[in-house]
């Protein structure tokens, strides 16, 4: 089994020095037609994995990112050997985070032999599921967090699902801040919606209640009318369920309102975006999150020195699953010996520790892994640790 390498001399210089287009640039085909993708590819093949993610439109970022952290992961696999011989490369197809976009590429990289396709976004996942069933393919999941996807038939999550996030927050909400009430604000999607439902189950088991539930449109900027209703509502916290961005405007206007009740956050809270946008209002935020800490590993704080050389900022908990995947996909081939997905998928389901970047990496029976979860507070407009 090949572990997660060091980050080579080789990988940066040759990177750094080619840059990202050369590095994206459209390499040859795929093996003969005539060869089953699902059988070992000779040396001197290539070993192909699909991508499907926006590298355009509002969510381009998020494709940035990811595809900056595979080029790292790629050039480390193929300085050491490749897959069963091979290059292994990643062909990229940019879906503008459009689902019918998204399950047209499906379809064409399954029309190409691909038989593993890399995505992210809940939608999307919801999306390509059913192509991924019929195709005989095995989605890797580098970003969506619905708890819902425990639901799909093959997808495989190198995320945890927010309900495992948001779970651990209400027991610390109850147990830390002594909250009895809680209002929630957030997003009009699978994510936002699916863990909001979650938090309320796991809060009010535990004895507490839900006094406000308030929804917002997806991208909006002004919640003073949900949170009007928030603050008339009085809670003891807020939980904000929303994406980049969004976090920021509710916690800003939240304060702006008079809203002094402590505010909560998942996973997205931790953007840059929502401190630039909130400011001020951000400290005293709790929450828990999925993220990556460069101080956890010396494989961490490698991938970080090579992610700002090439992308030329810190990795998030997204470039670092995509770096993740990417390795144990190359690790789970090479060991069952071919692309298939039913074995790829049980070699993912039996793996257990693995020394990713983001710390100890199991698969569980929901097919998601299993990684810390970091307990954060943010403090004069730093993320420290949520003290006891």
């Amino acid at each position: 089994m090949r572990l997660t390498k060091g980050i080579t001399t080789r990988a940066l210089a040759t990177t750094a020095a080619a840059g990202l287009a050369t590095a994206l640039a459209v390499p040859a085909a795929l093996a003969a037609a005539d060869q089953p993708a699902s059988t070992p590819a000779p040396a001197g093949d290539e070993v192909v994995i699909g991508w499907i993610n926006p590298l355009s439109g509002s969510a381009a970022t998020f494709g940035e990112l990811s595809r900056d952290a595979i080029e790292i992961a790629l050039e480390e696999i193929n300085a050491d050997g490749g897959v069963l011989g091979a290059p292994l490369r990643v062909e990229y197809q940019d879906n503008e985070f459009r689902t019918d976009q998204s399950v047209t590429a499906a379809e064409q990289l399954a029309d190409s032999g691909v038989r593993i396709i890399i995505t992210a976004g809940s939608a999307v996942v919801f999306a390509l599921d059913p192509v991924a069933e019929r195709r005989d393919l095995l989605l890797a999941n580098v970003g969506a967090q619905s708890p819902e996807l425990v639901e799909t038939a093959s997808t495989y999550s190198f995320i945890p699902m927010s309900s495992a996030e948001v779970t651990r927050l209400a027991e610390l909400a109850t147990e830390r801040l002594g909250a009895e009430s809680v209002a929630i604000v957030n997003v009009d999607n699978d994510y936002g919606e699916d863990s909001a439902d979650a938090f309320q189950a796991a809060f009010e088991e535990l004895g507490g209640e839900v006094v406000a539930r308030e929804i917002h449109d997806v991208g909006a900027t002004d919640m003073r009318t949900q949170l009007i209703k928030v603050r008339e509502a009085q809670p003891d916290a807020v939980l904000i369920a929303s994406n980049v961005a969004e976090v920021g405007h509710v916690a800003r206007q939240a304060r702006e309102l008079g809203i002094e009740a402590e505010l909560l956050g998942i996973t997205f809270a931790l953007s840059p975006d929502n401190f630039e946008i909130a400011g001020d209002a951000m400290n005293g935020m709790h929450g828990v999150a999925v993220t990556f800490r460069e101080d956890t590993s010396e494989q961490s704080a490698a991938f970080a020195e090579a992610y700002e050389a090439v992308a030329g900022t810190a990795p998030t908990v997204y470039a670092a699953t995509s770096y993740d995947a990417v390795h144990i996909l190359a690790d789970a081939i090479e060991e069952v010996g071919s692309d298939d997905p039913a074995a790829v998928a049980e070699y993912l389901m039996a793996l257990e520790d693995y020394p990713g970047v983001l710390g100890p990496t199991t698969f569980t029976e929901e097919r998601a892994v299993d990684i810390p979860i970091f307990e954060w507070a943010i403090v004069d407009g730093e993320i420290e640790p949520w003290e006891e």
